[in-house]
């Protein structure tokens, strides 16, 4: 072969592993995934590692109103602080409670949730959890699931209990939006070609940052908050 007949120097093709993922679907837990409240589950598994977590008065009731209305803001405020109740457990002793939450969680994720993370991993979308909920107790859902990341809130321990302080922020409102901002960057996300979906009005942050919010099973603010900016409206529920 003569020099005029060699062929031209091309780049290697990349392989899917190089290729920089570009779109993320990011999923609430509370009244998206499942219909009620993942406190429940992972009480009563608490409990049954031998940690008592404080129940407030009227629980039960709390619990029904959550599944129907949505979120009450002072439970939240007061949420922040949970941190606290957790003062001297064994980390440990919290990650097995998560482990046996799992798979009753993954139980009672709704059908068509299902279905939408199905949609969203055949497209070869990066699937994100973004929860309240602490790492010890959301990661082996998260797994369970097959979620490629998880953004939550984290409590500080120190030789393997927990010191009763955060060690991120707690994960709600503005704070959740900010943390699946700081991943996006690292991850070379664009939010802009993603998608979110939550039931609460308090992630409306959330959802504005991304290029295709979805309302799940809305709670009256974030119903007429879709309303108005036109942003689809979903009732998932089992079929």
């Amino acid at each position: 072969m003569s020099i005029s007949e060699e062929v031209p120097w091309a780049p290697p093709t990349k392989s899917t592993a190089d290729i920089t993922v570009r779109r993320a679907a990011i999923f609430d837990l509370d009244r998206t995934l499942i219909a009620g409240s993942s406190a429940q589950v992972f009480g009563q598994m608490l409990n049954d590692v031998g940690i008592e977590v404080p129940a407030p008065p009227g629980r039960s009731v709390y619990f029904g109103l959550y599944a129907r209305f949505g979120e009450d803001p002072i439970t939240m405020r007061l949420a922040r602080h949970a941190a606290r109740l957790f003062a001297g457990e064994r980390v440990r002793s919290v990650e097995a409670a998560g482990r046996m939450a799992a798979d009753v969680l993954a139980s009672t994720v709704l059908d068509a949730a299902s279905r939408e993370l199905q949609r969203h991993r055949s497209d070869h979308t990066k699937l994100l959890l973004a929860t309240t909920a602490p790492h010890e107790l959301a990661a082996p859902f998260c797994e369970a699931l097959g979620f490629d990341d998880l953004v939550c809130t984290r409590y500080a321990s120190v030789n393997g209990r927990y010191d009763g302080t955060n060690e991120t922020p707690y994960l709600w409102g503005a704070a959740k939006t900010a943390a699946v901002l700081s991943w996006a960057a690292d991850k070379q996300v664009d939010l802009t070609q993603s998608s979110a979906y939550s039931d609460s009005w308090y992630d409306v942050p959330l959802l504005e940052i991304v290029g295709q919010p979805v309302a799940v099973n809305p709670d009256l603010r974030l119903r007429l908050t879709a309303r108005s900016r036109r942003w689809p409206t979903r009732q998932w529920q089992h079929d």
